[in-house]
């Protein structure tokens, strides 16, 4: 359900971050210049019958021990939440191998404030006290250029994080 509603709200044009290929996308009924994400909406959507099975089943299974007559009801939910969930989960891998990031579009997005909590800590490491170096950070606006905010980047990728997986360690 994240990576849907991620996928749902990085393609829209006030983000611009991913780009669908047009297979996974309709045309709008009204608007003849636009695509809608439908797949990805329609995959966001599968988790709330997964969800759904999951508390009917739990309605269900909250019974006493032993032989239970309405223990037959939870074949159905089981078998709609497995029927869904393995259908949206076989359309990932083409999904996630064909859409295209907008880097430029993404780099753009960068503020400077957004980078302030590293500045801070930038100077703190520098031996200006942290306090000193919040308030500082917190006024500052300065234009950032694109090797500086790379290099920020670069900066806060740690073993094991979404930039540096090394799973071939495992």
């Amino acid at each position: 359900r994240r990576l849907a509603w991620d996928l749902s709200l990085f393609t829209t044009h006030e983000f611009g971050f991913v780009k669908l290929p047009e297979q996974y996308c309709t045309g709008s009924s009204i608007m003849p210049n636009k695509n809608n994400p439908d797949t990805v909406e329609l995959l966001r959507a599968v988790h709330a019958v997964v969800q759904g099975a999951q508390t009917e089943l739990a309605s269900i299974l909250s019974l006493p021990s032993g032989y239970q007559r309405d223990l037959q009801a939870t074949k159905p939910p089981l078998m709609r939440a497995f029927k869904k969930g393995l259908a949206a989960l076989a359309l990932l891998p083409d999904l996630l191998a064909s859409f295209e990031w907008q880097a430029e579009r993404m780099l753009e997005s960068i503020s400077p404030e957004m980078l302030a909590t590293d500045r801070a800590l930038d100077m703190a490491r520098e031996g200006i006290p942290f306090r000193t170096a919040y308030k500082t950070a917190a006024t500052q606006n300065q234009k950032l250029s694109a090797e500086e905010i790379a290099q920020s980047l670069v900066n806060r990728v740690s073993p094991g994080g979404c930039g540096q997986l090394e799973t071939e360690l495992l």
